[in-house]
């Protein structure tokens, strides 16, 4: 029945109802989106690389600041709607495998599209934003505390070397 209705529709009609189901795909995706990124971006946690021949005071290891840069550019490219910041950053993230990888398509199909910035922002713009400052500001200050505690752990090192 549908199929005869769609026969039937004007080329307008036709072309309205094409927009609307575009529109609805897109609604869902932005969704699947935001829904992906608010499980993913909390499991980034600090990361640390050792310092080879590191003596005292200097720490033995540092806070590597690659997440907190992706996130940040990330909030930036959302709040000014850069598209290519918001697809770079995307990218960053599954190939970090904070975010999973966009399914492969099957043969003769063509590969699903990225959301667009453009329509996640419209749909659920400040619950995006938010979602991302809050975990800028979380990873930030999660890196400052961690550096922190690995330089007083060093001088703690070196006074007891001393005394």
């Amino acid at each position: 029945a549908a199929e005869k209705r769609a026969e039937l529709m004007l080329p307008a009609e036709n072309n309205a109802a094409a927009q609307r189901e575009a529109l609805r795909a897109e609604m869902k995706g932005a969704k699947e989106l935001l829904a992906a990124l608010t499980e993913a971006l909390p499991t980034i946690e600090v990361q640390l690389e050792d310092v080879e021949e590191a003596e005292p005071p200097e720490p033995s290891q540092v806070v590597l600041r690659a997440d907190e840069e992706l996130l940040k550019m990330l909030l930036v490219a959302a709040k000014g709607g850069n598209r290519g910041g918001w697809a770079s950053g995307l990218a960053a993230l599954r190939d970090a495998e904070h975010l999973p990888a966009k399914e492969e398509p099957e043969e003769g199909e063509e590969p699903e599209p990225e959301v667009k910035l453009d329509s996640l922002l419209a749909f659920h713009g400040k619950e995006l934003i938010a979602l991302l400052q809050r975990e800028y500001d979380r990873i930030k200050l999660a890196n400052r505390e961690e550096e922190q505690r690995l330089k007083d752990e060093a001088a703690e090192a070196a006074e007891e070397e001393e005394g």
